[in-house]
């Protein structure tokens, strides 16, 4: 519960810094899909709906732009959203980094980060889970192994000994 509380906090925490431009973005959303709205003869709360689903790339398709120009600022506020939606996660991302750091100790820290080091990881693998890494070292397609490597750090996590990680709480 301590590391969603912190979680909670850092993400609130961070949230003004970015405001501004989040703001900003959905502002320029929402304007652009008023001008759709008008382009397209459209009511201001289907335009606001249309271009909020559009941005988010959900996209139902119960409202869609017919006329060229209306596609292109389709396409526009798709991209905006993508933005959009990165800054969030990214926010995300640095909140639960920071509340990882809080919430474990520094030799668990470490040991994890000695564990999961980029150099060492096909060692790690070849070790402890019997997978030979070095086949994605020499691929050219370096990213189709990640579903490989991350199948390979669950097995090893599932068979880590309580004792290796004492401030790691096992619920399987």
């Amino acid at each position: 519960m301590g590391f969603t509380l912190t979680f909670i906090q850092c993400f609130v925490l961070f949230l003004p810094l970015v405001a501004p431009i989040l703001l900003f973005l959905v502002t320029i959303i929402v304007v652009l899909g008023q001008w759709v709205s008008h382009i397209e003869e459209w009511n201001k709360f289907d335009g606001l709906y249309w271009s909020l689903v559009t941005a988010t790339t959900v996209g139902y398709g119960d409202i869609r732009p017919l006329k060229k120009i209306s596609k292109v600022l389709a396409v526009v506020i798709a991209i905006i959203g993508l933005v959009l939606g990165g800054i969030v996660v990214s926010l995300a991302l640095e909140a639960t980094s920071f509340s990882v750091e809080k919430h474990l100790d520094t030799q668990t820290l470490e040991k994890l980060k000695k564990e999961l080091s980029f150099e060492d990881l096909g060692t790690n693998l070849s070790k402890k889970s019997g997978y030979n890494a070095s086949d994605c070292k020499k691929s050219p397609a370096k990213i189709l192994c990640i579903p490989i490597i991350v199948c390979c750090l669950k097995s090893m996590l599932d068979k880590a000994e309580i004792d290796e990680f004492p401030n790691v709480k096992n619920t399987h």
